[in-house]
C-alpha cells in the first residue's frame, strides 16, 4: 500500500528522459543562478522535517536541477570549459565537463541514500499519529524497505543515465554547431549563386554578326 500510493504521487517528478527533451530544443532558458549556486544543495533530507515522500522528490528536482544549468553552460557558451581534472577538488565553477558534472550528482546522491536507509525500520511518519496493529506495523515497515531499496536503485540508474547521455551532448554538440554553421554558409552561397544567376541570364546565348569568338 504505502508502494502503491508514494509511487503514484512521486512518477510524475521522475528526470530520466529529462535529457532528451532539453538537449537540442530551442530556448533552453533558466532562471538566471551561477552555476556555483546550484551546485550545492540546501536540501538536507531531514526527517524530522520532511516526509520520505518529500526527500524523493526534493532529490529528483535537485539533480534535474543541477544537470539542467550544466546543459546551459555547455549548450549557451561559445567555448565551454569541459578540461579534464583529475580530482573533484579541481572542479572550478564554470568547468561543465561530465567529470564534474558526475562529482556533484554523486555528492547529491550518497546524502539522500544516507537519509533514506536510516528510515528502513520506520513504519509510517513521525507526524501520522494513528494506531496500527503489530500486523500493520510489520507490513508497512517491510513496504517501506521495499519502497527504500527501489528507489536507491532507481536513482543509481537515473544518475548513470544522466551521465552517459550528458557526454554524448558533450561530444556531439560541437559537431552539430559546426553543421549549422556549414548550413548557413551553404545558404547564403546559394543566395549568391541565385544573384550572379539573376544578372547573366540577360546575356544571350549567340552574339549576333560576331566574325570571331576570341578577343583581340
Amino acid at each position: 500500500m504505502l508502494r502503491k500510493i508514494m509511487y503514484d504521487k512521486i512518477i510524475q517528478h521522475k528526470t530520466y528522459i529529462f535529457l532528451f527533451s532539453l538537449a537540442f530544443a530551442g530556448g533552453l532558458y533558466l532562471p538566471k543562478n551561477s552555476l556555483n549556486s546550484v551546485q550545492a544543495s540546501t536540501f538536507d533530507y531531514d526527517n524530522t522535517k520532511y516526509t520520505l515522500e518529500e526527500s524523493v522528490i526534493a532529490f529528483h528536482t535537485q539533480m534535474n536541477k543541477t544537470t539542467n544549468d550544466y546543459l546551459k553552460k555547455l549548450l549557451k557558451t561559445a567555448t565551454p570549459n569541459v578540461a579534464f581534472v583529475i580530482d573533484g577538488s579541481e572542479c572550478s565553477d564554470d568547468n561543465v565537463s561530465t567529470y564534474c558534472l558526475a562529482v556533484d550528482l554523486n555528492a547529491e546522491l550518497l546524502k539522500f541514500e544516507k537519509e533514506i536507509i536510516s528510515r528502513k525500520e520506520a513504519f509510517k511518519e513521525e507526524e501520522d499519529t494513528a494506531t496500527y496493529t503489530i500486523e500493520d506495523a510489520v507490513k508497512n515497515t517491510g513496504a517501506r524497505r521495499s519502497f527504500i531499496d527501489e528507489e536507491i536503485i532507481e536513482a543509481r540508474a537515473t544518475l548513470d543515465l544522466t551521465l552517459t547521455t550528458y557526454n554524448e551532448i558533450q561530444s556531439v554538440y560541437p559537431m552539430h554547431r559546426e553543421l549549422v554553421t556549414l548550413i548557413k554558409n551553404l545558404e547564403t552561397y546559394r543566395s549568391n549563386l541565385a544573384d550572379v544567376r539573376s544578372i547573366v541570364e540577360y546575356y544571350p546565348a549567340k552574339f549576333n554578326d560576331a566574325t570571331t569568338i576570341q578577343c583581340k
